[in-house]
């Protein structure tokens, strides 16, 4: 029998304005979140996919779902909110890209468990989640473990991107968080800069 989606994400995607002429205030329009983006990528090799979110019922969440219709992303389990939909600024200052975002009470960041049918994912390979979902608010953090424990009782490998954002959440709670979230999956993804943000760098050998 065919799985109808192999790979799952769940997460909050947002609509991205990426400054291109700072004389002229100038963006270019894109989309970003690290769960959607990594759904894409598994669509655009050939995996069957799906995504689990919520999105505003406004112009950017019809955007991000023509988007994911588009790339051959499932779009059966993202709903939509009379919250608005998440969007964020990128400029570029002496340090580099700074990251404004107009995310606080958008409707990924609302997600409650019982939002949604997770019974979606027993027939699945793979459910793919981040930090950042876990960081945005605390019913999405309860939404990203809901998901992890109905996977788990499937069968279903989990797979977890720490993305570290301190400015979503103390280092204190985010550690608290993925040590309980690290028993619970099969493949964590951390970079580098995200171990020693919260282990400290490397000992010499």
């Amino acid at each position: 029998m065919m799985v109808e989606v192999e790979i799952f994400a769940l997460g909050e995607a947002m609509v991205e304005f990426t400054q291109t002429d700072p004389a002229r205030r100038l963006y270019q329009q894109g989309f970003g979140g690290d769960t959607s983006n990594a759904i894409i990528a598994a669509a655009r090799h050939g995996a069957r996919t799906g995504y689990i979110s919520s999105v505003g019922d406004d112009l950017f969440g019809n955007m991000l779902l023509s988007l994911w219709q588009r790339e051959g992303v499932n779009t059966h389990h993202v709903t939509r909110s009379n919250r608005h939909t998440g969007a964020y600024f990128v400029t570029h200052g002496q340090e580099g890209h700074e990251f404004h975002f107009l995310r606080r009470q958008s409707a990924a960041s609302a997600m409650q468990p019982d939002s949604f049918d997770f019974s979606c994912l027993a027939g699945t390979r793979f459910l793919h989640v981040s930090g950042i979902s876990q960081a945005i608010s605390d019913s999405a953090c309860e939404t990203v473990r809901a998901a992890i424990r109905v996977a788990r009782y499937h069968g279903v490998r989990v797979s977890y991107d720490s993305n570290l954002r301190l400015k979503l959440w103390s280092a204190e709670r985010a550690l608290r968080e993925m040590e309980a979230t690290l028993p619970t999956v099969d493949l964590f993804l951390p970079s580098l800069e995200d171990m020693k943000s919260m282990i400290g760098p490397p000992v010499p050998i």
